[in-house]
């Protein structure tokens, strides 16, 4: 009799976790996005779009990765860090951990990896930065590989958080193109159907990490931004991972989304081009910053949903300095700037021209304006910035772009006058690619700026161990930028995510979105 009653607890059991794995298989989270996405490998693109990283965050997995709740990095792939010297580091990997083709990862595929984003990554700006970084990597065991360093490096987990893992074994030789479309890697979700209209991914039953209720994740492209939101709103799609300003009342009164804001961890500007005579004078540039009310930009267009920033940090970020204020407005000031600079309206057209008669008139490159449909408000924000300053005698011309000629013409032959540019900031929130002088004929530091005394702070601040130190340089380094005026700093964006009700212990990464979509959970309503 108790061997009867054993048996039937037993098959209960049994039945309950079936039924419990089956629920977590069946759970489905469909999202859509406006832009395409890229190919499917991280090393095989020239830039990583935020979209395209999404996507990545769900298939591959880096060394380390950055936990945005507890503000540090913590292990990915990597188990344990066994050696750590200012130039070299050992790390252990984890065990049992499995590529989605049930192939098991080991050191080699961290050393193929670097090395092939070191040396044979389309994406130059990673390129640059990993060769600058890594005198060689050794493999030690199956699970031991060892970094040494060019320079000393205070944080390697910093260092080598950006770096998805790549399999060895399916892209020795020329196996990338089958790669683009059919990648696999250690994440929890693999791709299942990758066609124009979409992917697909499932979880991966082998995932070493936790998977709860989410089985299914179904990524769609619509261009349309109000199509986007009929969607949501129908429950044709669940997430919408970024509702603009101007669409968060509508969602939230009709009651079937929870809002989750999140930093984003990006800052909206416009670059000057110091290359341009007009805006090398400071007088020039501090002008335009004062005759913009970007105070009544923010209110009007995105409802008061974010800050105003006087330099490149947001108030979120690491070593923000809060005494860097943005300059108020004040066109009559703007005026007087570019009068004692030299200009007047020498033939009453409402522009002001300098002693040799030339305008003061700047062209001003911007994305997609016409179809930029993640944010819809941009438009009124660049009409604005016109109006504004035709009111101080300054013509701005705009040159709409797509989004690989805007690429082009700003960071690869810098062929503009003012460029409207959100920055976007990884976790380590590193300034120093836009500001260091070494970084001018980099991808990143459109701008052209030089400055000797914040390149020898960001050395310092480089070299130094001690945070208080640290952080009395780069708040140094935040005011010399803010008297510089490099970019109109505008502001710093709130972002807000739209999620069914379903879905609830969501936790948001602002960079990759989909860092921690496994501890996301599904209830029946």
């Amino acid at each position: 009799m108790k061997k009867s009653y054993l048996s039937k607890a037993l098959l209960l059991i049994i039945l309950v976790v079936s039924a419990q794995s089956l629920f977590a298989q069946q759970g489905t989270l469909r999202y859509t996005e406006d832009a395409q996405f890229a190919r499917l490998h991280p090393y095989d693109n020239a830039s990583e779009r935020a979209n395209t990283a999404r996507i990545f965050s769900l298939i591959f997995e880096p060394l380390f990765t950055y936990d945005y709740n507890l503000e540090q990095f913590e292990y990915a792939l990597a188990k344990e860090i066994l050696v750590q010297q200012p130039r070299k580091v050992v790390i252990r990997l984890k065990d049992n951990v499995k590529w989605h083709d049930g192939k098991n990862f080991s050191a080699d595929d961290v050393y193929f990896t670097f090395d092939k984003a070191m040396n044979f990554n389309r994406n130059e700006a990673v390129r640059n930065r990993l060769s600058g970084l890594i005198e060689n990597i050794n493999i030690l065991s199956d699970d031991q590989v060892e970094f040494v360093f060019k320079e000393d490096v205070r944080d390697p987990k910093a260092e080598l958080s950006f770096i998805w893992i790549v399999p060895k074994h399916r892209l020795e030789g020329d196996n990338a193109t089958d790669f683009i479309r059919n990648p696999i890697g250690t994440g929890p979700y693999r791709v299942s159907e990758f066609n124009m209209s979409g992917i697909t991914f499932e979880h991966f039953p082998d995932y070493h990490g936790t998977i709860r209720d989410i089985g299914k994740i179904v990524r769609r492209q619509t261009i349309d931004l109000d199509a986007r939101i009929t969607e949501l709103l129908s429950n044709a799609t669940d997430l919408l991972i970024n509702v603009p300003a101007n669409r968060v009342r509508q969602i939230a009164e009709r009651g079937m989304h929870n809002l989750i804001p999140y930093q984003s961890f990006s800052i909206s500007t416009i670059a000057f081009n110091y290359s341009n005579s007009m805006l090398g004078n400071r007088n020039v540039r501090e002008a335009m910053v004062r005759g913009f009310n970007r105070e009544r930009v923010l209110n009007t267009w995105y409802n008061g949903r974010g800050s105003l920033i006087g330099g490149p940090l947001t108030p979120g970020a690491p070593f923000f300095n809060p005494n860097v204020q943005p300059l108020p407005y004040e066109p009559a000031r703007a005026r007087q700037l570019l009068a004692d600079a030299g200009f007047s309206d020498r033939n009453n057209d409402g522009f002001l021209q300098d002693a040799n008669g030339n305008r003061l008139r700047f062209s001003m490159v911007v994305r997609d304006l016409g179809a930029n449909t993640n944010d819809p408000s941009l438009r009124n924000v660049v009409q604005d910035f016109i109006d504004e300053m035709r009111n101080i005698g300054i013509e701005i011309q705009i040159v709409n772009l797509t989004y690989d000629d805007f690429r082009q013409r700003v960071f690869e032959s810098r062929d503009f006058d003012l460029a409207v540019m959100e920055i976007f900031f990884d976790p380590t929130y590193d300034i120093s690619p836009l500001f260091f002088s070494r970084s001018v004929f980099s991808e990143f530091n459109v701008t052209g700026y030089s400055n000797r005394a914040v390149d020898a702070r960001f050395e310092s601040f480089f070299n130094s161990e001690s945070r208080s130190e640290r952080m009395e340089l780069m708040s140094s380094i935040q005011e010399i930028i803010a008297r510089d005026i490099p970019y109109i700093f505008m502001f710093t964006l709130e972002r807000n995510a739209a999620i069914n009700l379903r879905f609830y212990n969501v936790r948001v990464d602002p960079f990759y979105f989909f860092n921690e979509v496994n501890y996301w959970r599904v209830q029946d309503l």
